[in-house]
């Protein structure tokens, strides 16, 4: 495995035909004329025109699987945020429960108990 460093050149050496990029802090070497870059060089030359004057848009697969794990884990949050609600919610009713048992048997004592 090569790991990418901070003062490594782009080609680090001499044939110009493959490129490299540390994405995450690894090495990707690929050819010079594949990806998004390159594909906006072939239609700019395809239609003669320059990086100025074009505007370039597109999907990175990627992206898309990292943003769909991220909404999946914010999902999971929500549920478990609101799973603690629940539990929350039920442990005061529980505790209203109680407290009303507690002054019913007051009450049933202080009838019970003359004088009092």
């Amino acid at each position: 495995m090569l790991v990418c460093l901070p003062h490594m050149p782009r080609r680090p050496h001499a044939c110009s035909c493959v490129s490299l990029t540390c994405p995450v802090g690894h090495a990707d070497f690929y050819p010079a004329t594949s990806g998004k870059v390159g594909a906006a060089r072939h239609l700019i030359r395809r239609f003669g025109t320059s990086f100025d004057a074009c505007t370039f848009l597109c999907d990175d697969d990627n992206v898309s699987a990292v943003l769909l794990c991220l909404v999946t884990a914010l999902l999971c949050l929500a549920t478990a945020l609101l799973c603690l609600a629940t539990a929350l919610l039920s442990l005061a009713t529980a505790l209203l429960s109680l407290v009303t048992a507690l002054l019913c048997l007051v009450t049933a004592l202080l009838c019970l108990v003359p004088g009092l």
